[in-house]
């Protein structure tokens, strides 16, 4: 998974992240796009972003942005929300409807979800040093009110013992021979297909499907 602050979670100590997480999390994924309408979208905001529309840009690229989400676009989605909240921020402060409505995309754009025995825990980093995944929980996805601002406990558990969440972002690394020139590459895990296959001389079960990001 990302270790880097732009693609960590931003699990904030805060009411505002409960109140939108609650508000937002219930209805995630709910409406499906398919890829016609995120490639019409895809041109209405490079249109708008042409033609110096800097509101309309800002408005389109949200909407460019949610359509890639829907579609399964996480990072792609991530970083164009991440533009247009900073493009609102500097032209309307924080304040104007552009930027609430783009911080709150981020919110949903930047969360990681996993399972661990079972319960639903917000993915917060991992540990390559012990291999492992560092994870607040467990969380009612169906109900965010009962959650504290600490976003439940913090825990490390093993990756053997966790199931990412569809779409969750990662980046691939210690493939040996002949998948070692995938090693660095970023993308999206688009569900389990379990397989065997030899590491070196381990032999590892690999259990997702991963969109490389191009």
């Amino acid at each position: 998974n990302f270790n880097k602050g732009k693609y960590i979670p931003a699990v904030a100590d805060s009411q505002r992240f409960i109140q939108e997480a609650r508000n937002g999390m219930s209805g995630r994924g709910a409406n499906k796009c398919t890829e016609s309408e995120l490639e019409k979208q895809k041109i209405i905001y490079e249109t708008a972003v042409t033609n110096n529309a800097t509101a309309s840009a800002i408005r389109c690229g949200l909407n460019y942005s949610e359509a890639l989400q829907k579609v399964g676009y996480t990072i792609k989605a991530q970083r164009i929300t991440t533009k247009q909240l900073q493009i609102s921020q500097r032209l309307h402060g924080p304040n104007h409807s552009l930027t609430e409505r783009a911080s709150h995309a981020l919110i949903l754009n930047r969360y990681r979800g996993m399972k661990f025995e079972g319960q639903d825990y917000a993915l917060m980093k991992y540990k390559k040093a012990k291999d492992k995944y560092i994870v607040r929980g467990p969380l009612d996805m169906g109900n965010f009110t009962h959650i504290s601002c600490e976003i439940g406990k913090k825990s490390m558990v093993s990756i053997a013992n966790c199931r990412l969440a569809d779409r969750t972002p990662i980046i691939i690394h210690g493939l040996g021979p002949p998948q070692a020139h995938l090693n660095g590459k970023i993308g999206e895990n688009l569900g389990e297909d379990t397989a065997m296959v030899m590491i070196g001389d381990i032999l590892r079960v690999v259990s997702y499907n991963i969109r490389l990001e191009v």
